[in-house]
């Protein structure tokens, strides 16, 4: 999604531009249908096997995290749906896609962090059944 919308911003054909947005749109989308369906697999069942074989350990800031990516995600997604409308006039601006590129780099940053710390707290409780301390 981030390369279609790099691609739109660097073209000049009004008719590319609108198939890169189109595109960055319907890639994000789906990109986020995996990932809501990730989450849920975390939060139902992934999460409390984690918290009952690994009761010291505290993992309430996960889904903080996930209410974060959520709304970060509706970010996006507000923002993409005001690119696909503005470039359909006359005033459209390539500062717009660039504002839309903004809110997705935000978005990633969130997703980035959040993964780093699944890797650092989640992944060791996974793969044993031995207490682990942080």
């Amino acid at each position: 999604a981030l390369s279609s919308l790099y691609e739109a911003y660097h073209t000049e054909d009004p008719a590319k531009q609108r198939q890169y947005i189109r595109r960055a749109s319907s890639t994000f989308h789906g990109s986020m249908r995996g990932l809501n369906g990730h989450v849920s697999i975390e939060e139902y069942a992934c999460f409390p096997t984690y918290k009952h074989l690994h009761p010291h350990v505290d993992i309430r800031f996960l889904y903080d995290d996930h209410k974060h990516l959520h709304e970060e995600e509706n970010a996006v997604s507000t923002a993409l749906a005001r690119l696909v409308e503005a470039q359909q006039s006359e005033s459209f601006s390539r500062d717009q896609i660039l504002n839309t590129l903004e809110v997705f780099l935000a978005f990633d940053d969130v997703l980035m962090a959040h993964l780093g710390e699944e890797e650092e707290i989640v992944v060791p409780m996974s793969l044993t059944d031995k207490p682990v301390h942080f």
